[in-house]
């Protein structure tokens, strides 16, 4: 199996500039797997070569490829265990804004991946682009290291009714 012709499947590649001004390209499902430029461009073009070259090492040592995370079977339905304190929190915190605690958790992961709901990004946020193989998708969001809820609380959409 060629390393180039598995870099044409949609794995994606993830982009996050750095303190320094530098930028850093990895894909995901290669742990491991990164390089850095000084632009945008330069991360994602010594990404290529990295990948091919991590690609090359793994099938020559016979270990398997990861599938592309786009070809995964996602229900949307996903088990989740907390501390017991945090699961309290985030049940008070669900009951204050009046939504159910799905819907607030729900809100917490798009939030912090950056979703399309109004949000209230903190001091200094890390800038996040998504790039994937094929037709060309970019997508730019906010990395958050802790959640707030926007200024008028939980978005409309998530808010329990009746």
């Amino acid at each position: 199996m060629d390393p180039k012709e598995i870099l044409k499947r949609p794995y994606a590649r993830l982009v996050v500039p750095e303190e320094d001004g530098s930028f850093r390209a990895e894909i995901p499902e290669f742990p491991g797997c990164l390089a850095t430029g000084e632009t945008r461009s330069e991360a994602l073009d010594d990404l290529e070569e990295v990948a091919a070259a991590w690609l090359a090492a793994a099938l020559k040592n016979n270990q398997s490829i990861p599938e592309p995370v786009e070809n995964s079977d996602f229900s949307g339905k996903l088990v989740l265990r907390m501390p017991r304190s945090l699961h309290k929190k985030a049940t008070y915190v669900a009951e204050r804004e009046g939504v159910s605690l799905n819907a607030l958790i729900v809100t917490a992961v798009a939030t912090y991946l950056g979703g399309p709901q109004n949000r209230q990004a903190p001091a200094a946020p890390h800038q996040v682009a998504i790039i994937a193989v094929g037709p060309t998708i970019q997508t730019g969001g906010t990395h958050h290291q802790s959640f707030q809820f926007p200024a008028g609380g939980v978005p409309s959409w998530a808010r329990r009714t009746g």
